[in-house]
């Protein structure tokens, strides 16, 4: 006795993306005795459109052009897909070559500027009727950023662009490249379009061969 083989059928990634329900999926069936056939059904996970696709969004913000663009794509996404937004700001802490009173010095400026740009978008995102998680760390600003990824389940992480010339792109310390080769989920860098509209300008009167200098 033979099956046949169930017609395929297209499936969008709508379809695909959904939530756990449950279906028969029948085994090849086994034989009685007498000769007899048994189909033997068993229950397995199928999607059903109501799964959240994107839960928890993550934005790294330190308060320069680049992260402020980041912050509107984040928010942004959080819309589009009902997620939860998180915004984590990292007073950066001094190396450890510093002496220990130069660390605290150190570390309360950055608390300070960080506190600052935390308020300010904090009040920024309230005048437009956002109140995403807010929190502040003090510590290396990619490993912080990863590991509260890591920590809150996020689903996508943020983060701005902060190059100033063509080769900061792939400077082995920028945050963006630490976090795009760390993070444990999908990862969006945001450029500063204006950044790139000044160093567009700039370059069409300079030779080609300076450009990379600049």
């Amino acid at each position: 006795m033979t099956f046949p083989m169930p017609t395929p059928r297209s499936l969008s990634r709508t379809s695909i993306l959904q939530s756990e329900a449950t279906t028969t999926d029948f085994a090849p069936p086994t034989p009685r005795s007498g000769g007899a056939l048994a189909v033997q059904a068993r229950h397995i996970p199928v999607r059903t459109g109501q799964e959240q696709i994107m839960q928890n969004v993550l934005v790294g913000y330190d308060g320069s052009q680049s992260a402020r663009q980041a912050v509107a794509f984040a928010v942004d996404l959080a819309k589009r897909f009902d997620a939860r937004l998180h915004v984590l700001v990292v007073a950066r802490a001094p190396d450890w070559g510093a002496i220990e009173l130069e660390r605290r010095e150190l570390v309360e400026h950055e608390l300070r500027h960080a506190n600052e740009v935390l308020t300010d978008l904090k009040a920024t995102l309230a005048s437009d009727g956002e109140h995403p998680e807010f929190d502040l760390i003090v510590g290396q600003p990619a490993k912080e950023i990863v590991l509260y990824a890591e920590q809150h389940d996020i689903d996508h992480l943020v983060v701005g662009h902060r190059g100033r010339t063509p080769f900061d792109r792939w400077l082995i310390g920028s945050v963006a490249r630490q976090v795009l080769a760390y993070a444990p989920c999908a990862v969006t860098i945001v450029r500063d379009p204006a950044m790139f509209k000044k160093r567009r300008a700039k370059a069409a009167h300079q030779p080609a061969d300076e450009i990379p200098f600049e």
